[in-house]
């Protein structure tokens, strides 16, 4: 029903990431009822698209494409039908709440959730 295009980072506080909820940027192209808007927020990274959001039509301005552009620089293909799939160097992973979370919480870097170091017996 109500069409867009959302990319938002977050980082922590030290990183660069903007308080209160940490985010680093936030690119958005949405219909809201009927009528596209267009709003960026947050340091750009180098390797946007910038001149995209120049362009006439809102919707354009950030679209799918350049969504999947930049996950990629990220390392990330979600959309990808073999992304979620596990194997041996990428298993499966059950993630169960036993216990109320440590304050503040422990932080991990893209790399190491990729690596999954928050799910290795001696992560905190």
């Amino acid at each position: 029903m109500w069409q867009g295009t959302v990319w938002e980072v977050y980082e922590p506080l030290d990183q660069g990431g903007l308080p209160p909820l940490l985010y680093r940027r936030a690119i958005a192209a949405v219909s809201d009822g009927g009528r596209w808007t267009f709003s960026e927020s947050g340091s750009r990274f180098p390797f946007e698209v910038a001149q995209a959001y120049e362009l006439r039509r809102k919707r354009d301005r950030f679209n799918r494409e350049l969504l999947y552009k930049y996950l990629a620089h990220f390392g990330l293909r979600p959309f990808s039908d073999d992304f979620y799939k596990p194997s041996g160097s990428q298993p499966a992973i059950v993630l169960e709440r036993t216990r109320r979370r440590p304050e503040p919480a422990t932080q991990y870097s893209l790399e190491e959730v990729v690596n999954g170091v928050p799910w290795k017996p001696d992560a905190t």
